[in-house]
């Protein structure tokens, strides 16, 4: 169900989503009832321009007289909820699902099933977002809940591009920061660092809701490069790796030891970046532009990128 303090009607889509809107700023009860499952009561707190989401698992009851509790639980909010704004929506007849919100200015925190709904949001704050070989990166994790007791984390990272290199324990306590660092292991850094919440308590150690967050990195690339071919000296085919400082059309040229020329490569217009390994490095089957195997003996190969040109040589045999 989404909540928006924006817009105070309920619908249902044909999935039992339903989407409230005109609510005024405040604290709400949300409680949801499905036969033969455990009610769910959730606080949130609407404010004005947001849009407060809430998702409700529902377990359902192994013991047929806890289904009545929900009776108990919509009476004692009722209760409590006297002159006070109640929005009630009638039960979707395709899940038999009842939803319904109450406008609260008290603490009944007390009643079965309640969940504080004040979901923590991560805040990744890091040193740099362009990474080079060898390079340090330092990323800065807090929370925006000064309720939090805690909350684990575990971080999903390529480990072939990266190495972790602190051993602090992934875990924040209210607005606390964690601090991660990370070595680049590899030339190739373009990847992503995922952070996920494992569990996640407030002070009065009920756990909450927490949303992940991710950062992409991408490989620094100071100036246009072209790389030494590998593997050198050659006999079945070569990769001739390249750095891309900016957006630009490629080409690559081979010449063998009397400068003629015997192949052109034309890969057209390729984006900044690393192309180092083989999926993106330039592949050139040591054939000419005759489709002929090329002989043994001394080459060289010339990168033509925008304004950039550089030249290396490499041994077929």
């Amino acid at each position: 169900m989404d909540i928006s303090g924006f817009a105070s009607e309920g619908t249902s889509d044909n999935e039992g989503k339903y989407f409230i809107e005109n609510l005024r700023p405040g604290r709400y009860f949300v409680l949801a009832i499905k036969y033969g499952y455990r009610p769910k009561v959730k606080i949130v707190r609407v404010k004005q321009g947001h849009t407060t989401i809430v998702n409700f698992e529902l377990i359902k009851l192994r013991i047929q007289e806890e289904i009545s509790t929900y009776n108990e639980i919509l009476k004692a909010i009722k209760e409590q909820q006297e002159n006070q704004e109640v929005q009630e929506l009638s039960i979707n007849p395709e899940f038999e699902a009842h939803i319904a919100l109450y406008l609260s200015q008290q603490n009944i925190e007390e009643l079965p099933f309640i969940e504080d709904q004040e979901p923590i949001t991560l805040i990744l704050t890091p040193n740099k977002k362009a990474l080079s070989y060898q390079e340090e990166l330092t990323i800065d994790i807090s929370s925006n809940n000064e309720n939090l007791a805690g909350i684990n984390l575990k971080v999903d990272y390529d480990q072939t591009k990266l190495l972790l290199t602190n051993q602090e324990p992934l875990f924040i306590i209210g607005t606390k920061t964690l601090k991660l660092v990370f070595k680049a292991i590899s030339e190739d850094l373009d990847t992503t660092i995922k952070i996920i919440p494992i569990s996640a308590r407030n002070t009065n150690n009920r756990e909450i809701q927490a949303y992940g967050c991710k950062i992409t990195i991408t490989t620094a690339i100071p100036e246009t490069q072209l790389l030494q071919s590998y593997p050198n000296p050659a006999n079945q085919g070569c990769y001739i790796p390249f750095r891309l400082s900016n957006d630009t059309n490629v080409s690559l040229e081979a010449y063998n030891i009397i400068g003629q020329k015997v192949r052109t490569i034309e890969l057209g217009q390729k984006t900044k970046g690393s192309y180092i390994q083989e999926n993106k490095a330039i592949f050139w089957d040591l054939r000419n532009d005759s489709q002929q195997k090329v002989s043994k003996g001394l080459y060289f190969y010339k990168i033509k990128a925008g304004e950039f040109k550089a030249i290396k040589s490499m041994i077929v045999k």
